[in-house]
């Protein structure tokens, strides 16, 4: 199973991962980012690339390695990652639900005040309200249920909502 964890920048994604993890240790926190940073490393000199999510590379392989981190170790993951483009999300979740994987999706909403009171608190908040403005429109797409509102319930409210929803026992909740 992957839990998908999806949502403007700035939503709460990462610290809901971190405590969904820590209620359920059998899971694996992977961040589909780190391999946009690594692709980063390899980019031809002068290219410009406003956001690695463009690239098809990035897409390909965020499909792969979480496949095969399910294949190789067995163990759930969860992810958090802002993918509100529907045609990344249709590449990306659909190629993983393709494969058999069990994936499910929380969309964390937060209107553009929240988003910027917590992007200004961390670094480049003009790029995340570039994107929060882009996203915006397609935010409640279908696509993107079950939507949870990140500014009514704290990270840990969200956590277990999210723990809830896929089953996990009371105690761990």
């Amino acid at each position: 199973m992957i839990v998908w964890i999806n949502g403007p920048f700035g939503a709460g994604k990462s610290t809901v991962a971190q405590l969904l993890a820590r209620r359920w240790p059998d899971a694996t926190v992977f961040d589909p980012e780190q391999l946009g940073f690594l692709l980063r490393t390899w980019y031809p000199p002068g290219a410009v690339v406003d956001d690695f999510q463009d690239l098809s590379g990035w897409r390909r392989l965020v499909v792969e390695a979480a496949a095969g981190l399910l294949r190789d170790f067995g163990r759930p993951l969860i992810v958090p990652m802002t993918l509100l483009r529907p045609e990344y999300f249709d590449e990306i979740v659909g190629a993983l639900r393709d494969e058999g994987v069990d994936v499910r999706h929380f969309c964390l909403v937060a209107d553009r005040d929240e988003v910027v009171r917590r992007v200004g608190r961390r670094g480049q908040p003009d790029w995340a309200l570039k994107k929060f403005d882009e996203y915006s429109p397609t935010l409640h797409d279908a696509r993107f249920d079950v939507h949870l509102d990140a500014v009514a319930l704290d990270a840990d409210a969200l956590a277990a909502t999210i723990a809830a929803s896929i089953g996990l026992p009371e105690e761990v909740r």
